[in-house]
């Protein structure tokens, strides 16, 4: 894997920051998260073109709704070398990050990868054995997708509508509602 320590070294980056390493993604990173999908129904019906191969040290709070409208990501982490959680501040979900665990969620919900236990992004803390790469595989919001999320496409969220959301990238806080 010589290759993917060159892509991640390539270039200046910084803790909290995803990194985009490759467009095409080996098979051995992308069929369990394909089969997964396949077995709820989703694997040929809504997966876009869109598949990476991703890195990060830990990921600041943040959205894709703007990048990714109407979108559902599906990720699967590939490694483990230091004590992470996805934590999703609005939804009360954590989730502790290793190897093969994979996380369907809505693009636009507020989530960010911090220290094990921890509750804000803290870059400085993210650990001595820096990067970890994780497949992420873009979705429709099909109804089978949603549905398995357990929402409804007409459901009004708890949040205001994402894209019109500035997020505080060290609480995931709402800092403003942008008109």
């Amino acid at each position: 894997m010589g290759w993917l320590e060159e892509a991640v070294n390539s270039c200046a980056w910084w803790p909290g920051d995803i990194l985009g390493v490759s467009e095409h993604v080996p098979d051995e990173f992308l069929s369990p998260a394909l089969d997964w999908l396949a077995t709820h129904g989703l694997r040929d019906a809504v997966v876009d073109d869109e598949v990476r191969l991703l890195a990060c040290e830990g990921a600041t709070f943040h959205h894709d709704a703007e990048d990714y409208p109407d979108r559902v990501f599906c990720v699967l982490w590939l490694e483990e070398t230091d004590c992470w959680d996805l934590v999703f501040p609005y939804s009360g979900v954590r989730i502790e990050l290793k190897p093969g665990v994979i996380v369907l969620f809505d693009a636009a919900n507020p989530h960010g990868v911090v220290a094990r236990g921890e509750n804000e992004f803290d870059g400085e803390n993210m650990g001595d054995n820096g990067v970890q790469t994780f497949t992420s595989i873009n979705l429709q919001c099909a109804p089978a997708a949603l549905q398995l999320l357990g929402c409804r496409p007409s459901e009004p969220g708890s949040l205001p509508e994402a894209r019109h959301v500035r997020l505080c990238q060290t609480s995931g806080a709402i800092l403003s509602t942008l008109a």
